[in-house]
């Protein structure tokens, strides 16, 4: 092996020589050199679970791994394909020969290298490994090289991967102050510690959003841990007697020694032991996590089944971006990194992106281009807005809060009455096409037009609204007006339903202006309300009859 800047940890004279590694391992267990051996490869799993329960067969980078037990751990339970490399010949050397044993593994794989990942000769491609894996290994990198490293990670995770590293660090009383032995012990050994908090700042220095970068301090696991395995070996028992047939009393003594001196500075706060979790979140995460939420909460209220409908969401940060629900997820596999960053130009998912977009990702780009008031689209699938489209029915503003869904009408025309007709201030069913094509789109938008629903005939609904929150309230709105409006139909024989008038409208809209808390109460302008509707007794025929709804209902 070539010198290198560790050379004086790792050579057969230091603290991780062939004989220590076999005292290392004779303690912790076969194939571990750190304390807690097969346990501690239990909780990192644990810490893991987001991705390794998951992705199948995910692909993981194994930085120090001694002798190979995690890595094996990790392919043999999880079948990851595990890059395990380490800069001690000694180690890796031994691990080649303890797999070449169990060779080939029951699910995964193990390539073990030689590797000093810190040399800037180290690279491996963006998005190649689904977890970054390190024990007791960052201690013998520098700050400064610790933040090189971390910021490697950023780029050779694929998104939603995870680092965890667990290692010693910096206990309360030196983030005060080291003390000056505690300084030589770190010194004489090349140790550079961080505090828990620094290792957080350093990878949200590196790229990672601090929302997903976790780090605990672990002093009284890292305690327990260690008295536990120390205690296997020092104690009359199976694990004793193993012990002494391959090493002598005073190897077991200077072992002891070791680990009780490291418990003692854990204890008076010189040092501790943290465990770091960091995910790293593709780019426009909190976006693509907003419409994953809003495509679950579409679904808990029953507005779509299993994997029907869309939504979208206009991306905040660059507006020529939308981002959508992929197509095919349904709810229990939907997740943030599934959701699709479009372009606004075609609506077809950017390079980069693992998932195909929504079928309807040409329709929700055609709304943006043409709506720039628009910031988000909710598509459904729901009872009742359904049941008029199937019947290619309009939905009339025969119960008022229905004009939310509808543009603002201008009554300032010069006789005082509305520049648009009756026909214009109603939900409107848009022509019937195949899902997908740009038929459909087409024919949405023109059903659309400046309102903020839309019925699409013998498919669903579609609403939008300037944000997701009014977005989703506005697909709740349209599902109840639909329900209305089809449970008076269902009252024709008694009379049919009684769209507003256009003063009614008119008034209506006048007094939106002054309705909630941030509007001063306005006396009526009017001595009366305008001129009411027909009474029910009225608009009835002299045998009981109803009138046809085929007029008031043609699309």
């Amino acid at each position: 092996m070539a010198e290198t800047k560790f050379e004086h940890n790792f050579n057969q004279n230091s603290q991780y020589s062939g004989d220590v590694i076999d005292t290392f391992e004779a303690t912790f267990g076969k194939n571990y050199m750190s304390a807690g051996g097969h346990e501690t490869s239990l909780e990192t799993a644990r810490l893991l679970a987001p991705v390794l329960t998951t992705r199948s067969a995910p692909t993981m980078l194994d930085i120090g791994c001694g002798i190979g037990g995690a890595a094996v751990f990790f392919a043999t339970e999880y079948g990851a394909t595990v890059k395990a490399v380490d800069v001690n010949r000694i180690g890796i050397d031994k691990a080649i020969r303890m797999l070449a044993e169990i060779s080939p593994l029951p699910k995964g794989k193990v390539d073990l290298e030689v590797l000093d990942v810190t040399s800037n000769d180290c690279e491996f491609a963006d998005g190649t490994f689904d977890i970054i894996y390190s024990r007791d290994v960052m201690l013998h990198f520098s700050q400064q090289e610790k933040e090189k490293l971390f910021a490697k990670f950023q780029k050779w995770l694929k998104p939603g991967g995870m680092v965890c590293i667990c290692d010693y660090c910096l206990g309360p009383r030196s983030v005060v102050q080291v003390s000056e032995e505690f300084q030589t012990y770190l010194d004489t050994r090349g140790y550079h510690l961080l505090s828990p908090k620094a290792y957080k700042e350093s990878f949200v220095q590196a790229g990672f959003d601090a929302d997903f970068v976790e780090s605990r301090d672990e002093q009284l696991w890292y305690c327990q841990m260690a008295r536990t395995e120390i205690d296997r070996v020092l104690l009359p028992g199976p694990k004793h007697d193993a012990f002494l047939k391959e090493k002598s009393q005073k190897e077991l003594e200077k072992l002891s020694k070791v680990y009780e001196d490291k418990i003692n500075m854990t204890l008076r706060g010189d040092r501790s032991y943290v465990m770091v979790i960091a995910t790293k979140t593709p780019a426009f995460y909190k976006e693509r996590q907003q419409v994953a939420d809003a495509y679950r909460m579409v679904s808990k209220k029953n507005l779509i089944m299993s994997c029907d409908g869309n939504v979208s969401a206009r991306s905040a940060t660059n507006k020529d971006k939308f981002l959508i629900t992929p197509s095919g997820v349904d709810i229990p596999s939907l997740t943030a990194d599934k959701v699709v960053l479009c372009s606004m130009k075609d609506g077809k998912a950017l390079p980069g992106e693992t998932y195909k977009p929504s079928s309807e990702s040409r329709l929700h780009d055609c709304i943006y281009r043409e709506r720039p008031d628009v910031g988000a689209i909710v598509h459904t699938h729901s009872i009742y807005a359904c049941a008029l489209a199937c019947c290619r029915l309009p939905l009339p503003p025969a119960h008022y809060a229905t004009c939310e869904l509808l543009r603002q009408v201008d009554f300032s025309s010069a006789n005082g009455g509305s520049t648009v007709s009756i026909e214009d201030t109603t939900v409107k069913c848009a022509d019937y096409h195949t899902y997908g094509t740009k038929a459909l789109a087409e024919a949405t938008l023109k059903g659309l037009g400046e309102n903020f629903a839309v019925l699409m005939a013998n498919h669903g609904a579609l609403v939008v609204g300037p944000d997701m929150e009014t977005a989703l309230y506005n697909a709740d709105r349209l599902e109840r007006e639909c329900e209305i409006y089809w449970r008076c139909v269902q009252l024709q024989m008694v009379g049919p339903p009684k769209p507003l008038t256009m003063p009614e409208i008119e008034s209506l809209q006048k007094r939106d202006q002054t309705y909630g808390q941030d509007h001063k109460e306005e006396e009526d302008e009017e001595d009366a309300d305008p001129p009411a509707l027909e009474t029910l007794s009225d608009s009835s025929s002299q045998d009981g009859s109803s009138p046809d709804l085929d007029e008031a209902s043609d699309s």
